[in-house]
């Protein structure tokens, strides 16, 4: 498969060189890797549940990584984001915060949307509709988590002091209240819009305000959420001497 081949330029597990990480961008458009489809995971798992295959799916695990490590590091356009994301632990510390940092926005959401959807008391069917937006607020989210983790590691560096720290939890918390504001505006802006089917406002532009307003509360509530995990967007790149962090991988 195209998107599972293996990048030619690793060395070693862990890290890509570094003058490969550094001219990635000078690539044609043809030697580009390409992004891997989202439905490849569910596909490989579905694949797993049915055939047990446990050896193959662990070899289709580790080139869809080398793929999508690849392709991270051929989408970032400032230099020194692609030398920390050309360490492998440190691309991995980054996905791995994204996803949890979406899984933690979407959970108040979900809550959120069952307050609203039983206070206008709509039916099954229109709850069920507002969840079309989840996928995509999930994806946005994860990208807003995933770069506020870059930023993170960016402005400690790999050694930073214990001073250095405690300064910089305050822009963690503002980086966490931006990703989940982020979150939570893309999934309640279009909720609002679905709710215009079954509860038109009276004219087009009143509705847009109305879902503008219930975009920008819904996420300063997830915002709010979200600067709480301010420390988790606070941690620096994994030094290659030190034992890998939480969530980073070998």
């Amino acid at each position: 498969m195209e998107h599972l081949r293996k990048p030619r330029a690793y060395n070693g597990r862990t890290r890509m060189t570094d003058e490969r990480a550094l001219t990635i961008q000078d690539e044609t458009e043809e030697d580009k890797p390409a992004a891997v489809p989202d439905r490849v995971w569910p596909l490989m798992l579905a694949y797993q549940a049915i055939t047990g295959d446990t050896r193959q799916v662990e070899e289709w695990r580790e080139r869809i990584e080398d793929a999508e490590h690849a392709h991270d590091l051929v989408e970032q356009k400032n230099d020194e984001n692609r030398a920390i994301l050309a360490d492998r632990r440190a691309w991995r510390l980054m996905k791995a915060t994204g996803r949890f940092g979406a899984a933690y926005t979407l959970l108040p959401a979900g809550v959120w949307l069952g307050h609203l959807v039983n206070y206008n008391g709509f039916g099954l069917a229109t709850a069920l509709a507002f969840m079309l937006p989840a996928p995509l607020a999930w994806k946005v989210g994860r990208k807003l988590w995933e770069n506020a983790s870059l930023a993170g590691m960016r402005s400690l560096g790999k050694k930073p002091g214990a001073l250095q720290k405690q300064r910089s939890w305050l822009s963690g918390m503002t980086r966490g209240f931006g990703a989940g504001f982020g979150m939570g505006f893309v999934m309640f802006f279009l909720v609002g819009l679905i709710s215009w089917i079954p509860n038109p406002a009276p004219t087009l532009t009143l509705e847009v305000l109305m879902d503008l307003y219930l975009g920008v509360e819904s996420g300063i509530l997830m915002g709010i959420m979200g600067a709480a995990l301010g420390p988790l967007v606070t941690r620096p790149a994994p030094d290659a001497d030190e034992p890998p962090l939480l969530g980073s991988g070998e």
